[in-house]
Parts: structure tokens; C-alpha cells; sequence
């Protein structure tokens, strides 16, 4: 799992895109922005323009989501948006931490999110 305010830096050609965690969660290591797909996770310098915000979701949006994404999120994975979009859509008061162990973040994603699986 990623940490709370982890950046990374995702590279396609010369394009680099910035992304910080709003949330504990795992990110993908290759990502699609916008049109273009093939990013791929590289290590990210300190000082950077973060572009991207990587979020947990509220009940509603997770209920609106194909079944294939609540799946991701289910399994700790964040969604991403514009950065000042993500930090207006994340969780509040997330209470997911880091240490959390497989089992532990999958109980709480269960009962959180109404699904019993």
C-alpha cells in the first residue's frame, strides 16, 4: 500500500505526470490520463507540480462504479482525478491506515461499503 502523501511520477515519451496519495491504497504501476495510456511508474523527484490526486471513494461513487472498478477498490485501490477534483471527491475522515494488513482493510472496505464478500 501506498502511503498518505506518497508522489509518484508517471513517464510516457517526455511527458511526466505527477500524482500524490490522498489516501492509503495501491496505485497502478501503468496508468491512462486523459486519451493517452502506456504511463509508466517511475520514482518521482521531491520538488515537482503534482497534477493528479489519487482518492478513496464515498459510498455514492462507489456505487456507480463498474463492477470491475469496485472490485479494485475493494482490493485497496485508489481512483485518480485532477488533484483539486480528488481532494474535493476523497473519503473524509479515512480511516485506513498503512499497517493495515489484507485482512483488516478488507473487512473495513466490506462493512463500509456494504458489501458482503
Amino acid at each position: 500500500m501506498e502511503k498518505l502523501g506518497a508522489i509518484n511520477c508517471y513517464v510516457k515519451g517526455n511527458r511526466q505526470t505527477h500524482t500524490i496519495c490522498l489516501a492509503v491504497g495501491t496505485t497502478p504501476f501503468m496508468c491512462k490520463f486523459g486519451n493517452s495510456q502506456g504511463y509508466v511508474l517511475r520514482p518521482a523527484i521531491q520538488m515537482c507540480l503534482v497534477e493528479i490526486g489519487w482518492y478513496r471513494p464515498c459510498r455514492e461513487e462507489f456505487d456507480k462504479l463498474p463492477e470491475w472498478e469496485r472490485e479494485h477498490v475493494l482490493n485497496g485501490g485508489l481512483l485518480y482525478a485532477p488533484l483539486a477534483e480528488a481532494t474535493a471527491r476523497q473519503l473524509p475522515d479515512d480511516p485506513v491506515k498503512v499497517e493495515w494488513e489484507g485482512e483488516e482493510w478488507r473487512a473495513w472496505a466490506r462493512l463500509y461499503y456494504g458489501r458482503d464478500r
